[in-house]
């Protein structure tokens, strides 16, 4: 089948089917589908070995994909579909640039944490941190949990004040993720842990809410993989970093 008439508002399109056993044809399948656009965005990601910037947007998918056989008929709802439009220039960068290195920083573990408060902001590099992070990440809840790799972390405590602190590191030159904690007889509790923003950002915002007068840690480091370096490696960086 040449290339279907994809575009931006939607895929109508019908082809055979043919059974994997004998490659026969046993049938025709027919997809109606309509996109309807949610609003578009534009978007600048910085990554450790490149910066990604271009114009998105997420569509609404409705319609069916309808199966015809001799022995059956089926169809399938696409409204759980999800589709997508993007305009995008990736630049790569600094491939023989600068390398990961120097003393290890202060605040390498949780026991040299620095102490920042709401309205803080402090900058640092994080090329000297020890590869492997001290607490793991995990993102999502229940069957959907999993662990993000990151490491090259460096740490921070902050004081709850009862209303939600947000650890913002818009402006880092690497792809970040975030991690908070409350400690506890068993050791550190996670609280919460992002890698991206909502519309995909690499450096995103981690917000939790917290109690009067409890101490958080706060882990950041990098995502682990590069555009262009060693995919075992976790991004390293100027980390520059905002407490409100």
């Amino acid at each position: 089948m040449d290339d279907p008439p994809l575009t931006s508002t939607g895929l109508h399109v019908s082809f055979e089917v043919f059974d994997d056993a004998n490659g026969n044809a046993i049938g025709t399948a027919t997809i109606d589908a309509d996109f309807t656009g949610t609003g578009e965005f534009r978007a600048r990601r910085i990554y450790q070995d490149s910066v990604q910037m271009g114009i998105f947007e997420d569509l609404l998918v409705s319609g069916s994909l309808t199966v015809i056989t001799s022995d059956a008929t089926y169809a399938f709802d696409l409204a759980g579909c999800e589709a997508g439009t993007q305009n995008r220039v990736d630049q790569i960068h600094r491939p023989n640039g600068p390398r990961p290195g120097g003393d290890a920083p202060a605040n390498d573990a949780p026991s040299g944490a620095i102490a920042l408060a709401p309205g803080a902001a402090t900058q640092q590099w994080t090329g000297g941190a020890a590869i492997e992070s001290e607490a793991p990440c995990v993102i999502g809840k229940g069957d959907d949990a999993f662990e993000f790799g990151l490491g090259r972390t460096v740490w921070f405590s902050v004081v709850g004040t009862g209303d939600p602190i947000t650890i913002d590191p818009r402006g880092s030159d690497f792809d970040t993720v975030v991690a908070a904690y409350a400690s506890s007889a068993n050791g550190l509790v996670q609280v919460g842990c992002v890698d991206d923003d909502e519309i995909g950002q690499a450096q995103g915002l981690l917000t939790f809410d917290t109690t009067l007068g409890t101490t958080y840690l706060v882990q950041i480091g990098g995502v682990i993989g590069q555009v262009a370096g060693d995919p075992e490696d976790p991004q390293w960086g100027r980390l520059r970093l905002h407490i409100s």
